[in-house]
Formats: C-alpha cells, structure tokens, sequence
C-alpha cells in the first residue's frame, strides 16, 4: 500500500502512513502461527519507512490493537481470561483505536514517526 500513496507524499512533501497491525505479534499466541508472522514482518516495515521518507515531511507510526468490543462485536463470546489478565480490565471500543488513528494523522503528531502504540488496555509492553 505505502508504494501506491507514497509517491505523491513525497511530491506534495507531507504524509502521514499509519499502518495496522495486532497486539498478537508481541504475544506468540498458539495457533495463530500464520497470522503472527505476517504481521511480524509488517512490524518492522513502518520503522524502516519512517526513516526512508521522513525527509519529505511524511511521518510512518503503527497502531496495534487489543481485543475490542463494538455494535457489531459485543463482548459475548469473548474469554473472560483475556479480560481478567489486562490491567485496565476493560475491553477496548472501536473509539479508542479511532482516536490514536486521528492523533497520528493530525498536525499535533508531526514530530511522532516510527512509533509502534499498542492500544490494548497496556496488555502488552513493547520493549523499547
């Protein structure tokens, strides 16, 4: 995807990426060996791009959320194990990933690039 947009960022020198990933990369989640390493491997592709393209006013930063609950996934049938380990212990809302997406694409994040946000009731600690 960076290769469709970033182009013409680099010509009108200003973008913002903002990739999606999971907080299950930093988990090692049995049985989801497929979905870990494909995700692994884009974990670390924002941090190189923000360095190749911060030059022309773009900045890269990453959100990796938790579990969520919204309108059309209740938190039925979600593992009270997974709640009860979160410190926060409370499921995340579509809002809260929301707000850290609009922070990141705004003016107040200009000077933020690379960053890697779990958003994920502080599940998981990146290690820095």
């Amino acid at each position: 995807m960076a290769e469709a947009f970033v182009p013409a960022m680099i010509r009108a020198k200003w973008g913002r990426v903002i990739a999606i990933s999971t907080e299950c990369t930093m988990q090692c989640v049995p049985n989801q060996s497929a979905c870990v390493s494909g995700k692994g491997g884009m974990d670390r592709l924002p941090r190189v791009l923000a360095r190749e393209v911060g030059q022309h006013g773009i900045t890269v930063n990453q959100v990796a959320p938790g579990w969520t609950v919204s309108e059309n996934r209740p938190e039925a049938g979600r593992p009270e194990s997974y709640l009860n380990a979160m410190p926060l212990r409370r499921w995340g809302r579509d809002r809260d990933i929301a707000n850290i997406v609009a922070f990141l694409a705004s003016d107040l994040a200009g000077f933020v690039t690379g960053a890697f946000s779990p958003v994920c009731g502080v599940n998981v600690i990146p290690a820095i």
